[in-house]
C-alpha cells in the first residue's frame, strides 16, 4: 500500500455535473412527549417504547401531545440537490417542487440549482425517536406526477442531453410510489437508448419493503436494464438489502460475515456496485472489490429524518471526486456523522468529510 495526500479542493466539485430526480416532500418534524414536567420535556427513547405507550391504552381514546413541528425541505432528491449544489456542484433537479409555483419552502434550493418542477410535492410528518423515527406521509398526486406532464416542463430532447452531458445521475426514492417506477421506465425505454457516451447512475430504492413480489421484480428489473446504458451503484440500508436479500429465497443473512450477503445481492442483481449502510458499517461490493468502513454512532442526534440522504450525498461526493472505495464509504459517513450533529451537511465541513489534511492508505481499488 502506499500513502495518498487528499490534495483535491472544492474547486474540483465546482467542475461537477449531475441530475437528481425525482421526488419531493414538505417535511414535518416532531417528537411524541412521554412525560413532562414544568422546565423539560421527555421524549420516547425508540419507536418500540412508544407503540408498548400505545399498546397499553388499548381500546381507550386518549390524546399524546407533541412537540411543535419544525417544517423543512423533504424527499431523497430536495435533500441530496440541496447537500451537492452546497457543495459547488452544478445540480439539475426535476421534481415535485410546486406548481404552477415553486413552493416557498424549495425557493432556496432553486437559487442554487437548475430545478425543474412539474408537480406538487408530498407531505410527510416524521416523528422522531432518540434511535428510530416512524414516517407518516401521503405522496405526490399520481394524476399530476407523470413523464408525461415532465417532458411538458423538460422536453425528451434536452433531457437526452442532461444524460449526455453529466458525471453521475441520480435516481432516488424508486420504490415509495410505483409514479416514479413508471418515470424511470420511461427514461429507459425513451431517453437512455438515445443517449451515448459513458454514464454512471447512482440508485436510492427507499422502503421497497412495502412492494409487492411482481413489483420488487419490476425494480429488479429496471436495474438491469439501466446496466445497457452504463455502470449502476445502487445504495441500501438495512431494510431495504434485507428486502432483497428476502426476494432471492433468503430468510436472513449472517450478521457476522455481510460481506458474504452483499456479494451475494449484488451479484443477483447483476449490478457493478452494492453499498449496503447499516448502524455499524458501511459496506461496498463490485466485480473484484470488497471494502468496509466503520459508522460513527451519534447519541443525540439533531435529526433522524433524512440522514441516510445526507451519507448518500457523501457517497456520491466521493465518486465525483474519483476517490477510492474506502475513501467514498467514508466519506458517506462522516456526511452522515455530520448530519447527525448538526443537522446540516455543507461546504464549511469540506476538510472533515474528505480529510483533507490527512493521508491515507491507498488500496489502489478504484471509485466505482
Amino acid at each position: 500500500m502506499q500513502l495518498r495526500l487528499n490534495t483535491f479542493t472544492l474547486d474540483d466539485l465546482k467542475q461537477k455535473r449531475c441530475f437528481i430526480g425525482f421526488d419531493a416532500f414538505v417535511d414535518h418534524i416532531t417528537k411524541p412527549i412521554a412525560e413532562k414536567d414544568d422546565k423539560t420535556n421527555q421524549h420516547f427513547k425508540s419507536l418500540e417504547e412508544y407503540a408498548h405507550y400505545l399498546l397499553d391504552r388499548k381500546e381507550s381514546s386518549f390524546s399524546l401531545e407533541m412537540e411543535i413541528p419544525e417544517t423543512k425541505i423533504g424527499g431523497n432528491n430536495p435533500i441530496i440537490s440541496d447537500i451537492l449544489s452546497g457543495f459547488g456542484v452544478q445540480v439539475i433537479t426535476a421534481g415535485a417542487y410546486g406548481k404552477p409555483d415553486i413552493d416557498p419552502l424549495f425557493v432556496p434550493l432553486s437559487k442554487k440549482t437548475r430545478l425543474i418542477s412539474f408537480s406538487n410535492p408530498g407531505k410527510c410528518t416524521s416523528f422522531e425517536f432518540t434511535y428510530n423515527k416512524l414516517m407518516s406521509y401521503y405522496n405526490m398526486d399520481p394524476k399530476d406526477f407523470t413523464y408525461d406532464n415532465l417532458i411538458n416542463y423538460l422536453p425528451e430532447d434536452e433531457l437526452v442531453d442532461i444524460m449526455d452531458n453529466t458525471d453521475i445521475i441520480i435516481f432516488v426514492n424508486v420504490c415509495e410510489q410505483l409514479a416514479v417506477m413508471n418515470i424511470l421506465e420511461a427514461i429507459a425505454d425513451r431517453v437512455l437508448p438515445k443517449s451515448t457516451g459513458t454514464r454512471r447512475f447512482f440508485i436510492d430504492l427507499s422502503n421497497c419493503g412495502q412492494l409487492s413480489y411482481n413489483e420488487l421484480q419490476r425494480v429488479v428489473e429496471f436495474l438491469k436494464k439501466l446496466g445497457n446504458f452504463g455502470k449502476v451503484i445502487l445504495s441500501t440500508n438495512e431494510n431495504e438489502f434485507q428486502t432483497l436479500f428476502n426476494f432471492y429465497g433468503k430468510n436472513t443473512y449472517n450478521k457476522s460475515n455481510l460481506k458474504d450477503a452483499v456479494r451475494f445481492v449484488r451479484k443477483e442483481l447483476g449490478i457493478d456496485t452494492l453499498i449496503l449502510r447499516t448502524l455499524e458499517w458501511f459496506y461496498c461490493n463490485s466485480p473484484g472489490i470488497e471494502q468496509q468502513a466503520e459508522n460513527i454512532i451519534v447519541e443525540n442526534p439533531r435529526y433522524l429524518t433524512g440522514v441516510g440522504d445526507a451519507q448518500n450525498s457523501g457517497i456520491c461526493l466521493g465518486l465525483l471526486l474519483s476517490l477510492p472505495v474506502n475513501e467514498v464509504l467514508y466519506a458517506g459517513v462522516r456526511a452522515g456523522n455530520c448530519y447527525l450533529q448538526n443537522g446540516e451537511v455543507s461546504s464549511q465541513y469540506f476538510e472533515n468529510l474528505f480529510q483533507t489534511n490527512l493521508s491515507y492508505k491507498e488500496n489502489n481499488d478504484e471509485a466505482p
